[in-house]
Formats: C-alpha cells, sequence, structure tokens
C-alpha cells in the first residue's frame, strides 16, 4: 500500500499545512462575529398585499368599485399563481400570490405599476392604494410602550414622536421605529346642515370652496438684477381659524364659521391600545437585514434605561423576541460545550491518550470557523435553524478526525508488514519495483514451507550480491520486529481509511447539498440547515486528512502515566525547586513568566517589586503543580482506557463470534431486518404529522369576537372586564389589550373584534402553555355569560405560521352555491369530534341601511340619486376636503355634518337637499328611503371566483397531526358532496405549509438516497455494492419511526430534516465496515474477511456511532427556549442511528455474504487471477 501523495504532501510541507488551517479559523472567526442573529432564516415567499381604504362604504361597494378593478389590472401579471380579495366595510384587500422563484422585489414594483394604473377606475374619496411585499423579517422585533397615567394620548404620542423615537432610531442596527395606536389630529368642520339650506347652499360647495381656497400652486420665475426669483400661489391653511376663515360665498361674503363649528380634535377612534390596563402609545422597532437582533434589543434597553422621561411616564419593552433568540444562542452554546466534552471522553475511553484526545477535538473549532466562513460568505444569520446545523455538526464533524486518529493509533502498535519493511530495508539498493518483486518471492517460499528468516535470505540471495544480500536480509528481519516510527503510522494510517473516509464524507454531501436546493418555501427553509452541514462536513474531511494527520506526526503522544508513576511525580518538588535555580533559567519560557510576573507586581504596588525575588520558586511550583494535575488526568485516562478496553475486547470477540455464526444463516437475518421494516407500518399512521413542534414560548392570544355590528366601546367594556380577570392570575406577566384590532397585519380593525397578548412568567414557575390555554378559557368564559354570541378564541402561539390549526377557502362558481355548500361544510365540520372554533367568513352578517331613491319624487326635482348619495356621504361619514400645514406637518380638514345634529336615521332622512328645479330645499324623506338588509361583513373572491374561508381549531385534548386530520376533513367533505358542480376546496396558511412539507419531504428523502447511492457508485466503480450500503437506510427508519412513537412525539419540518440526514449519518457504518472487508478479500477468503472486518472496525464504528449520539441526548433532554424545536431530531437521531449500527453489523455482512460470496469465490479461483487477489469496490 503505497502511502496517499497527497496525505504526504501536507504531512511534510507541515508549515504550510499549519498557516493553512489558522487563516481559514482566523477568517470564520472574523466572518462568525460579523453574522446577524434572527429568529428565523432569511426566506422569501413572493407575496404582494393591496390595501385600500375607502370610508363609509359597505362590502358590496368596495367589491365592486375596488377590489373588482385591482384585480382585473392585476390578473394579467406573469407568473401569478394564485389572486384574492377581501372586501369589508370601508376596507379592500387584494393578495397576489407568485410563484416561487420570483423575486418578490420585481414584481412588487410590477403590481404598484399596475396598481398607479388602475388608480383612475377607483372612486375619487378613496385613499391612494398601498402596495406592501410580505417580508416576515420585517416585522418588529420589539415594542416600546409608553403610558403616562392621567396624560391626553396625543401629547404622549407627540412626545414618543418628537423625542423618544429618534434617540431610538440612532442605535446601530435599528432600520425603523414606527408609532402604532397613535391618536392623530385632525381638523373637522361641523356643518349645521340647515343654516347651509337657509343660505341656499350645498354639502358639496362648502366642500369644494375648502379645497378651492386650499391651494399651492407655482407661477414660474423671473430674471431680476441677475437673480431668479420663484413666484407661487401659497393659500394653504395653517390654523384652525384659518379654516373658518375660507370664504364659501364671495358674493354674500358667507365663511366657513357662518354655518359651521370649526374643532382640532383627534380623529374617531378606531381601536384602544392598553398595556396592564394602561392607555399606551406602542413603538415597533425594526431592525436592519444584517444587522444583530440580540445587540439591536440590548441597545434599545440601554437608551431606554439612559433615557430621563418627563415626570408621570413610563416606557417598557414588550413582544421581545430578542429574549427568545438570546436564550436559544445560549442554550446552542452550552450544548456545543456538553457534546464536544462528551466527544472528548469517549474519544479518552478508546483512545487512552491526552494528545489523540486533543488532535480529535480540535476538529470542532475548525471546521466551525469553516462553516461561518461559509454562512458569512451566503449571507446566512444566527438563527433556530442553523444553531441546530452547529449542535448536530458538533458530533459529526469529529468521525472522520476519529476514524482517522484510530487507525492511525493501531498502526502505532503494530511492527512493519512484510512489504513495507522490504521496501524500507531496500531503499538505497533497490527500485520500489524490484522491492515489490522480493516480497512476492518472500511470501512465495512461505506458503512453499520455509520459515519467515530463511525466506527472507533465499529471496535476497536470488536479486542481490551475497555480501548485500545478507545486510539486507537481516535489515528486514529487523524490521519485522519494530514499530512502524510516528510519521510512518500516521501516512499509513490515513492512506488506508482515506477511500472510506472520502466516501463517507461524499455520502453526507450528497444528501446535504440537495435539500438546501428544493423548491418553494420548504427548500427556503432547509437551505441554511444543508448548506451549513455540508460546509462544516467538507471542511472536517480537510481537516481530519490534511492537518490532524500534520499534528499527530509532528507531537509527541506519551502514554499517559499509571497511578504508581503519578506518585513518583508528586515526590519531585524538592528537584523541581532546585532546577529552578540552577537550569530553568535558560529556557525562554522562564523569563516570559518573570516578565508577567514582574508586571503583576508593579501593577498591585512598586514596592511589591521586591516579589521577584521568589520567582523561581513560584515557577518552580507551577511547573510542580501543572506535572501534577496532567498526571492526574493522564492516570484517569489510562484507568478509563484500561477499564473500556477490557470489555471493549471481549465485546469485540462477542460480536465476532456472533457475527461468524450468523453468516452461514444469512438468509434467516435478512429475514429479520425485513420483518423489523414492516413494523413501521405499526407505528407511523399514529405518528401526528404537523407544520413545527408545540414550542412553550411564554405567550398566549386572545381573540374576541362579538356580533358583527358592535359599537367599538361595547366591545371596549367587555375587553376590560377579559383584561381585569387575567392580570389576576398568577401566572400572567403582563397583558397587552387592542380593541378594534385586525385579523392580519394588513386587513382593517373592526369594531366588534379584540386581541389580547398575554405574557406569561418564566416556564420553572407555572404549568405548560399548552395545559394552561384551557385553564385560562375556563377562567375567562363565566365573564361572557350574558353573551352567548361572543367568540372567544384562546391559543398558544407555538412557534408556527399562526393563525388556526385548519385554514382552508372554499370557491363556487356562483354566490348562492357558495352560500349552500359552505353551510352544509359548517354542518359537517362541527359534527367531527376532533374539531372545535369551526367558522366560516360568510357566517358574519352585517346589517346595511340602503338608500333607495324615490324614481317617482325625483321627477321634476333636478335632484339625481348620485345628488343623493354625495350629500348623505358629506354629512354622515365626512369627506377630506384639503390639508392644514403647520410646522412642517400636514393634518386633513374633514367636513361633515355635526354628530350632535343628525343622532339617529330619522336625523339622517330630513337632512335638506337642494332642489335645482324647484329653487327650494326638500328632507331627504321627500325623495327616499332606508331599507334594511343584511348581506356578508365579508366578500371574497379567489382568482375572480367566490369564495369563503373555513377555519377551525383542533379540540382540547386532541394530539392527532393537522395533515391526517386534514385529509379526514377533505375525504369527509368530498364524501358527503360539498366538493362537486365546481366547487373546491383550497389549504391556505399553516394547513397549505404542512401540504407543501409532506409533498416535499418524499422528495428531499429520495433525492438524498439517489444522490447517495450515485455518489457511492462513482466513488467505489460499482453500481451494486451502493446497495449494501444503503441497508442501514430502512433500518434506521425503524428505530426513527419507533423513537417518535415511544417518546409521544411527532412528524414536522425539523424531524424531516432528520429522517432525510439519517442516509448520510448510518451509511458511514457500512461503508467503514465493506470497504476494510472487501480490502482484506484479496488475502483471504470473503468469510474470514467479513469476520475480521468486523473484528477491526468495530472499534471506530462504535465510537462514531457514539458521538452521533451524543448529538442527540442534549436536543432530547433540553428545556430552555427553543427545546422543542431540538427535541424530535434529538430523537430521530437517537432512534434512528441506535437501531441501525445494531442491526447494520449483522445485516449488512449477511447481505454481501449470501449475494457476494460466489462471484468472490469464482474470482479467486480463476486461472488469470492470482488466489491471493480478490475484487476490491473498483474492480
Amino acid at each position: 500500500m503505497r502511502d496517499n501523495p497527497l496525505v504526504k504532501f501536507f504531512v511534510e510541507r507541515f508549515v504550510f499545512s499549519t498557516a493553512a488551517f489558522l487563516a481559514l479559523v482566523l477568517f470564520g472567526l472574523i466572518a462568525g462575529s460579523r453574522l446577524g442573529v434572527d429568529l428565523l432564516p432569511k426566506f422569501e415567499i413572493p407575496v404582494v398585499a393591496v390595501s385600500t381604504i375607502y370610508a363609509g362604504a359597505g362590502p358590496e361597494e368596495i367589491e365592486s368599485q375596488v377590489s373588482r378593478p385591482i384585480e382585473d389590472a392585476l390578473s394579467t401579471l406573469p407568473n401569478v399563481d394564485q389572486i384574492a380579495s377581501q372586501s369589508s366595510e370601508g376596507f379592500s384587500l387584494v393578495i397576489v400570490q407568485f410563484k416561487y422563484g420570483t423575486s418578490v422585489d420585481q414584481v412588487a414594483n410590477d403590481v404598484a405599476q399596475r396598481v398607479a394604473g388602475a388608480r383612475g377606475q377607483l372612486p375619487k374619496d378613496a385613499e391612494a392604494p398601498v402596495v406592501r411585499k410580505f417580508d416576515p423579517a420585517s416585522q418588529p422585533i420589539l415594542y416600546v410602550a409608553v403610558s403616562a397615567g392621567g396624560r391626553d394620548l396625543r401629547e404622549v404620542a407627540n412626545y414618543v414622536d418628537q423625542r423618544l423615537k429618534p434617540s431610538l432610531q440612532l442605535v446601530p442596527g435599528v432600520a425603523d421605529a414606527q408609532l402604532e395606536g397613535a391618536p392623530t389630529r385632525e381638523i373637522q368642520v361641523l356643518l349645521d346642515p340647515w343654516k347651509i339650506a337657509e343660505y341656499s347652499l350645498t354639502a358639496p360647495q362648502v366642500v369644494a370652496a375648502i379645497q378651492a381656497s386650499a391651494l399651492a400652486i407655482p407661477a414660474g420665475s423671473q430674471d431680476q438684477n441677475g437673480q431668479r426669483l420663484l413666484y407661487t400661489l401659497r393659500n394653504t391653511p395653517r390654523t384652525p381659524q384659518d379654516v373658518a376663515n375660507i370664504v364659501v360665498d364671495s358674493n354674500r361674503g358667507l365663511k366657513v364659521s357662518d354655518f359651521a363649528t370649526v374643532r382640532d380634535t383627534s380623529a374617531t377612534p378606531t381601536s384602544y391600545t392598553r398595556l396592564n390596563g394602561q392607555p399606551v402609545i406602542l413603538l415597533g422597532v425594526r431592525k436592519t437585514p444584517d444587522s444583530n437582533a440580540v445587540a439591536v434589543g440590548d441597545g434599545i434597553k440601554k437608551v431606554l434605561a439612559e433615557t430621563k422621561l418627563p415626570p408621570g411616564y413610563k416606557a417598557q419593552v414588550v413582544g421581545d423576541t430578542t429574549t427568545f433568540i438570546s436564550a436559544t444562542v445560549d442554550d446552542t452554546l452550552k450544548e456545543v460545550v456538553i457534546v464536544a466534552l462528551v466527544v472528548s471522553l469517549v474519544v479518552l475511553i478508546f483512545l487512552g491518550k491526552l494528545n489523540s484526545v486533543f488532535s480529535v477535538v480540535i476538529a470542532i473549532p475548525i471546521t466551525m470557523a469553516g462553516a461561518l466562513l461559509v454562512f458569512g460568505l451566503l449571507g446566512f444569520t444566527y438563527n433556530i435553524i442553523s444553531l441546530l446545523a452547529i449542535i448536530v455538526a458538533v458530533g459529526i464533524v469529529v468521525d472522520d478526525s476519529i476514524v482517522v486518529a484510530e487507525n492511525i493509533d493501531r498502526y502505532r502498535s503494530m511492527t512493519y508488514s512484510l512489504a513495507d519493511a522490504v521496501r524500507k530495508g531496500v531503499r538505497e539498493v533497490l527500485s520500489s519495483e524490484q522491492a515489490g518483486l522480493l516480497a512476492e518471492n518472500i511470501e512465495r517460499y512461505q506458503k512453499e514451507g520455509l520459515e519467515l528468516s530463511a525466506a527472507v535470505h533465499k529471496a535476497a540471495q536470488e536479486m542481490l550480491p551475497e555480501q548485500e544480500s545478507e545486510v539486507v536480509a537481516d535489515n528486514i528481519i529487523r524490521l519485522l520486529n519494530e514499530r512502524y516510527t510516528l510519521k510512518e503510522a500516521v501516512l499509513k494510517g490515513a492512506t488506508q481509511v482515506i477511500s472510506a473516509v472520502s466516501a463517507a464524507t461524499l455520502s453526507l454531501l450528497a444528501v446535504f447539498l440537495p435539500i438546501s436546493f428544493l423548491p418553494g418555501f420548504i427548500g427556503q427553509f432547509f437551505k441554511e440547515f444543508g448548506l451549513g452541514l455540508a460546509a462544516a462536513i467538507f471542511f472536517s474531511w480537510l481537516e481530519a486528512l490534511f492537518f490532524l494527520t500534520v499534528r499527530l506526526a509532528y507531537l509527541p503522544d506519551p502514554k499517559p502515566p499509571t497511578w504508581r508513576a503519578l506518585g513518583g511525580q508528586l515526590q519531585q518538588l524538592p528537584s523541581d525547586l532546585r532546577k529552578a535555580f540552577t537550569q530553568s533559567w535558560r529556557r525562554p519560557l522562564f523569563w516570559v513568566g518573570a516578565v508577567v510576573w514582574l508586571v503583576l507586581l508593579l501593577r498591585i504596588r512598586p514596592i511589591f517589586a521586591l516579589g521577584i525575588l521568589l520567582y523561581p520558586v513560584i515557577y518552580a511550583l507551577v511547573v510542580y503543580l501543572v506535572r501534577a494535575l496532567l498526571g492526574f488526568f493522564g492516570a484517569i485516562a489510562t484507568t478509563l482506557h484500561e477499564g473500556s478496553e477490557f470489555l471493549f475486547l471481549r465485546l469485540r470477540d462477542a460480536y465476532a463470534n456472533a457475527l461468524a455464526r450468523m453468516l452461514p444463516r444469512s438468509g434467516w437475518v435478512l429475514t429479520v431486518g425485513f420483518l423489523a421494516f414492516l413494523t413501521i407500518g405499526l407505528v407511523a399512521p399514529k405518528i401526528p404529522f404537523n407544520f413545527t413542534p408545540q414550542s412553550d414560548n411564554g405567550a398566549i392570544s386572545i381573540v374576541l369576537t362579538l356580533p358583527k355590528g358592535t359599537a367599538l366601546s361595547e366591545t371596549d367594556a367587555v375587553v376590560r372586564q377579559l383584561e381585569a380577570k387575567l392580570l389576576q392570575l398568577p401566572e400572567v406577566k403582563e397583558v397587552l389589550a387592542t380593541t378594534g384590532s385586525s385579523a392580519n397585519a394588513l386587513g382593517s380593525a373592526p369594531a366588534e373584534r379584540a386581541s389580547l397578548d398575554v405574557t406569561l412568567i418564566e416556564k420553572s414557575r407555572r404549568k405548560n402553555v399548552f395545559l394552561l390555554v384551557g385553564d385560562i378559557k375556563n377562567d375567562l368564559q363565566p365573564l361572557l355569560a350574558s353573551r352567548p354570541e361572543a367568540d372567544l378564541r384562546v391559543s398558544a402561539e407555538g412557534g408556527g405560521p399562526g393563525g388556526p390549526d385548519f385554514q382552508y377557502t372554499l370557491t363556487a362558481p356562483t354566490p348562492e352555491l357558495l352560500q349552500e355548500r359552505t353551510l352544509k361544510a359548517l354542518q359537517i365540520l362541527r359534527g367531527l369530534p376532533f374539531l372545535a372554533n369551526v367558522t366560516s367568513s360568510l357566517t358574519e352578517r352585517a346589517n346595511e341601511r340602503v338608500l333607495t331613491p324615490n324614481s317617482a319624487a325625483l321627477e321634476g326635482t333636478g335632484i339625481t340619486p348620485n345628488d343623493l348619495g354625495t350629500t348623505l356621504r358629506i354629512y354622515n361619514a365626512g369627506v377630506e376636503a384639503a390639508k392644514l400645514r403647520q410646522s412642517g406637518e400636514e393634518y386633513p380638514i374633514i367636513v361633515k355634518a355635526d354628530p350632535r345634529l343628525v343622532p339617529n336615521q330619522n336625523a339622517l332622512l330630513s337632512l335638506p337637499i337642494n332642489s335645482p328645479t324647484l329653487r327650494q330645499t326638500l328632507p331627504l324623506s321627500a325623495v327616499s328611503s332606508f331599507q334594511n338588509r343584511q348581506s356578508p361583513a365579508t366578500l371574497a373572491r379567489t382568482n375572480q371566483a367566490f369564495s369563503a374561508g373555513i377555519t377551525a381549531n383542533r379540540a382540547p385534548g386532541v394530539t392527532g397531526g393537522v395533515f391526517q386530520y386534514g385529509n379526514q376533513i377533505q375525504a369527509e367533505l368530498k364524501k358527503q358532496g360539498v366538493l362537486s358542480d365546481g366547487v373546491s376546496l383550497d389549504t391556505q396558511g399553516g394547513t397549505a405549509f404542512i401540504g407543501d412539507l409532506a409533498s416535499a419531504a418524499p422528495i428531499a428523502f429520495g433525492l438524498a438516497l439517489l444522490l447517495n447511492y450515485l455518489v457511492i457508485a462513482s466513488q467505489f466503480n460499482t453500481f451494486r455494492y451502493p446497495l449494501y450500503l444503503l441497508l442501514p437506510v430502512p433500518l434506521a427508519l425503524v428505530g426513527a419511526f419507533w423513537a417518535l412513537y415511544l417518546f409521544g412525539a411527532g412528524l414536522d419540518i425539523i424531524s424531516v430534516l432528520g429522517l432525510v440526514m439519517l442516509i448520510g449519518l448510518v451509511t458511514k457504518n457500512a461503508i467503514l465496515l465493506l470497504d476494510f472487508a472487501v480490502r482484506e478479500a484479496r488475502e483471504k477468503p470473503l468469510y474470514e474477511a467479513l469476520v475480521e472486518a468486523g473484528r477491526l472496525r468495530l472499534r471506530p464504528i462504535l465510537m462514531t456511532t457514539l458521538t452521533v449520539l451524543i448529538i442527540s441526548l442534549p436536543l432530547i433532554a433540553g428545556s430552555g427556549e427553543g427545546a422543542e424545536f431540538r427535541k424530535p431530531l434529538g430523537i430521530i437521531i437517537l432512534g434512528g442511528v441506535l437501531t441501525s449500527t445494531l442491526l447494520t453489523l449483522f445485516i449488512v455482512p449477511s447481505a454481501f455474504y449470501l449475494f457476494e460470496r460466489r462471484r468472490f469465490e469464482k474470482l479467486r479461483a480463476a486461472p488469470t487471477r492470482s488466489p491471493d487477489r480478490a475484487p476490491a469496490f473498483g474492480d
């Protein structure tokens, strides 16, 4: 076996190797220090939303006048996957979803251009549509809640906007700080309709007069006396009095103040926000894309602590996501340290040498630095996925180092092989080809019955003169009794396993690289995990072959002392004291220590510098203590190693004997393995399948929905009761209540809906959040006893996509069919025992008062239906006539009737409207009337078909998977005839994500399996052997599924990663075993080669298996923030690796022996082939 030239190059040029890997560590640390910190990886979902406010309009008017024109404008955009619209009172929301892979920035620009083109088709009074792209990274990382008891909220908002916000925006990493819940200033022109009628004016005339008086018109420029002068007409009101003085009728000198009251006030509130019962102004803080969320959060808290607030003001941080991120990072670091320590212990127990332990474990920081360098180049961040990859990598990256170090350690204890002894003994007298021939002759003579010494002398005499032959023969015999040198053992040991290590590394890369490039959202979620692990594994391969070998070749690795030797070392203190005064001064380290000691003394007090005279004594004591400690740990290592070696040798012999007995019964062994695989069918259907595991992040979301049309004040009264009750519960830390809250970040805020975000105390002081949900709902439900129509939803924010467990969109060709099938679907779903809180968007009805013109009465009046609608809109809803400009800010001027004059429907009907034909005013009741009508509160369309949203949650106590229950729901609706006649059901939100995951998981697993097969086949140049090497995969699935079942865990996006990862992890052991067996089969029968391979490869297989299993223990046992995300992965690794290893040790050799035995026998017996040659993987 010739030394690998690449390994030899790095070993011989150790300075180059050391410099290269030190540079890798340096650049990796620099890149790692600059990485951002986020909760989740960066991912891009190509969704763009267009929201439009048209105050006072009903759902039907919004749908026909706003939503439909926008839909039509956007429907022809390329790569559109779905267009959905929701039209509710005064608000339109159109959501466009594009195909994955489309740049969200580009499509956002395209949507904005199309919407701008359709602006002319929208009502004149509608506000300009707002186009927003869906960007999870743009969500606030925390909120600052500012309160001031007894102060006007406008005053508080002004302080936050003018004083506090600018100081927070100066914190490094802050991208924006945005006020939420602040009352807006509004100049109200409250008309007296009857006074306007007395002056023979109309409401539109007043609006037009204000619009005409609030002007800013550029009038050009002139050059005068060498200077350029600009001319502008500017008549913008600057104070409320300016508005009151606007002239409406110049002929009569009528001003706004003659028939209206002008008030400087706040806009009518559409929501109330309180923290622990106190009204607050919220300031949402967003960070820049590449900044560290934890550092930004700490900076915000520091500024708040240093800010001197006005008397009575209080500012506190709420909704802080950085605490979860920070805790996750801390837990990750702890688990990395734990895993590294336990890996060190495993290596120490098996190898028993401190330097070998150090050389193997140092691979962890080196490979992590390489991975961080790749993170920096690809723009990754620290988040729960990338940190999970780092934890997993710690146990994997030492595998290559363990295999290489163990084989090198084995060669260190071996004497020269015949081929190596001959090659070294005749190096100066024979060529390498002649040396090979000499070795073959020696082997031939030994087979003919000669003793080794006689065979060596006889073969040497045939090729060399007598005198030289004696010298050469004596050298060869001497070398056969000597051990390999340190450097030779490194080269031989690394060369022997380089193919197996490379194959195992390529196998892992073939798993992790493809899953990083899966399409859609799932691929983006997997990307950082796959590429991060692939980078760590690649650098671990480089380190094991080209730097670990350097360390083992040049650093001494003495055998640790025994307890007896340690006793002798403890008696060397007098000798150390003597040497400190007589010999140690010759060593550079002595003087370095002296300088450090002197500096320390001078820093305490100059007079203490005289203590330098005691330095030799201190130096001797330090040398003595260091040697004693190293000796102590070395003695412990020796004891552990000897004890484990005693057990391991018996385990190895027992395994070899068992394997020898089972190989002739290979068929039965494979049958047992096949039956074990079939047991997956018993447990797989019982394992719940969700998108993410349930995570206790200490937050509970409560949503209260009252009947449509409930006033904001009425809803707020109920919320205050719930709020007070929650603050009495010992588990509750704070409650952020919002009355008039939106169902999503883009929707309108209906007055009948409220949300309460509850933050709980620490985990250690309360029950699990999912157990508290039921208790809290039971505590709150009695408060709603007098309101049976109220809908109260209490749910834990478990870290998933959010929203109800089941979210569907039912579409139909006609609204009548949609109404019919929706009611039928609700009836069916409410009958399913595993569902609760089943609702539909069509169940909410709005009571409308529709003004219907009387055509007969309008004849001869000159009044049109448009005049009726315009008059009613101005007086009741109000319109923005102009802007008041003051101190660089603009405030809307709203014109409407004084609410005190039109308090009810009868007052609206008595509003005067001018008849140009009759030249008098008529009451609205004379030409029109109100009709009561119920209509859906929200009109929805999906791809321009009528649609309704249906949502539901799992019933309390139900623990099954959303995916399985979702399939039952669809099957039941299809069975009951709901999904027919053009009616279809589409998944939305988290339910759609679960469907995507269920579709992507088999693709990811199959792709990883196929690429793994192709990589191994290419590596060993055969299409048959990879089939044996992949046998551990189905065996690993047995353990993985049973472990999930026994632990009560489920499948989710993290555990799917674990299943795919198993493909690479479990094939490594099979590669180590079969690669060695086939090499041995060149010199002995296959049966003996397999038994010998099992005996010699058991140690590295157990070591690598233990290091991988060690990963799973902190993942399973973790209890910190985000531990629920990591636990399923640990369970998968524990069950999969454990069972695959136990079964692989018998099933893979049995399968190989059963199907390859005859081929090996034929090849060995072939006359064209030497009997000592058997096919290797590439043969």
